[in-house]
């Protein structure tokens, strides 16, 4: 069986591929022998073009999803009326400081309780 080769149209772009095929290829531990039998067929290049590319997207995925997990949460604010009376205790509470009524403030201080 032969096939017909015609010379890549980007010879740059394929000597990267070829390079970062080899370099995938090293890393499942491919011995000589079958890098060039990966080589030699179109087929076995494109599957493991696709094994690499698949590769290399879920280990950007994983980075990103670590780092998802990283940022911390949202606090939420809190609802109009707990902000109005906390607003309206934090009034209270500097009228009583400063007129010094000792009824005013324990008053605020049993609130707390």
């Amino acid at each position: 069986m032969t096939h017909n080769h015609r010379p890549p149209k980007n010879p740059g772009r394929f000597r990267t591929l070829v390079d970062d095929i080899g370099k995938y290829a090293n890393s499942l531990n491919l011995s000589q022998e079958d890098m060039r039998a990966v080589l030699l067929n179109p087929t076995y290049v494109h599957v493991i073009n696709k094994a690499r590319m698949y590769d290399e997207l879920m280990a950007k995925q994983n980075v990103a999803a670590k780092k998802v997990q990283n940022v911390p949460p949202r606090v939420l604010q809190p609802e109009n009326e707990t902000t109005t009376e906390r607003d309206n205790f934090n009034k209270r509470k500097s009228a009583a400081i400063r007129s010094g009524d000792d009824r005013a403030i324990a008053a605020l201080m049993a609130e707390l309780l």
